[in-house]
């Protein structure tokens, strides 16, 4: 997992899970004191991370979700099996205060939505599935509005097999 992380694909699994858990990637370089880099941030670009030239990751801390916990991953790409081309993550777990929405996938670090999360968590996946274009052109203007879609559609079908697998 580490090495995953590492290696910063934006296109890997555990880059996307990782942050929409909101998990804590620890560092050990030459100072005595490890680093902590929010997950959401970690990657900078492409297999680009916030890694100093002599660090390595030593461990990684994922919050703890409780048994009433909900959550969906969608991934589309060509084949099965390869990288994806767009991630769409929900997780609504209001017994531990955790509502997060994220699309991976992308350039650079995933996007989380905010807004979205909130939504979810007031409303509904429903309610929160009209958000997240809007939400991705807020956050991300500068990105190919095709592939801004796609990234939405990832999300909106995480959104709804949230909604329908786990009412």
């Amino acid at each position: 997992m580490g090495g995953s992380l590492a290696h910063a694909d934006p296109a890997a699994d555990w880059v996307s899970t990782l942050a929409a858990l909101g998990a804590v990637i620890v560092a050990q370089g030459t100072a005595k004191q490890p680093k902590r880099y929010a997950a959401e941030t970690f990657v900078e670009g492409a297999f680009m991370t916030k890694l100093g030239e002599n660090e390595v990751i030593v461990s990684i801390e994922v919050p703890r979700l409780s048994t009433a916990a909900k959550w969906a991953y969608h991934k589309i790409n060509r084949k099965t099996g390869e990288f994806a081309n767009a991630i769409g993550i929900a997780i609504l777990d209001q017994k531990a205060g955790l509502t997060r929405v994220l699309a991976g996938a992308v350039d650079g670090p995933p996007i989380v939505l905010p807004k979205t999360a909130d939504r979810l968590n007031e409303m509904g996946w429903e309610a929160a599935s009209k958000t997240v274009s809007d939400e991705l052109a807020e956050i991300a203007p500068d990105t190919d509005i095709e592939d801004r879609e796609l990234h939405a559609v990832a999300v909106r079908r995480a959104l709804k097999q949230l909604g329908q697998e786990h009412d």
